[in-house]
């Protein structure tokens, strides 16, 4: 049967790690500023340095991982809403736009089917808006 490894494991081998990369950071640093002072090796020392501090901060993506998953759901969530609202509203108003042009035209003879698939459509838009809590005037 084999053993599971539990949080307070995997936040060890994180420290760990971090161990590890303040080691390599610190090498890196050292070559960086005594060892390779010109010359393209001082920049090779540059992504050893990175490698470094990614390593040192695995502990604290460890921790702020679950924390951060929970905080962008909602924000997403979020985001998507207001788009999808911000769509439905432009949408509406266009309809809007579309229906008071066709009581302008009234007097020429308007299409009844036309008049009432625009009225259907301004009616499926005003209850998608009702859904996202936004309250839309009456008035034509």
């Amino acid at each position: 049967m084999e053993k599971r490894i539990g949080t307070l494991e995997k936040l060890i081998i994180r420290c760990v790690l971090a161990g590890i990369g303040f080691v390599i950071y610190e090498f890196g640093v050292f070559m960086h500023d005594n060892i390779f002072r010109r010359g393209y090796l001082n920049l090779l020392m540059l992504p050893i340095i990175l490698i470094g501090i990614y390593l040192m901060a695995q502990p604290v993506i460890f921790i702020l991982k679950p924390i951060l998953g929970i905080l962008s759901i909602f924000e997403i969530t979020y985001i998507d809403d207001y788009l999808e609202k911000r769509r439905i509203l432009k949408e509406y108003q266009i309809l809007l736009t579309e229906y008071r042009e066709l009581l302008k035209k009234e007097n020429t003879g308007i299409n009844e089917e036309n008049r009432r698939i625009l009225e259907e459509r301004m009616n499926q838009c005003r209850k998608e808006m009702l859904r996202y809590g936004v309250i839309l005037q009456k008035n034509l």
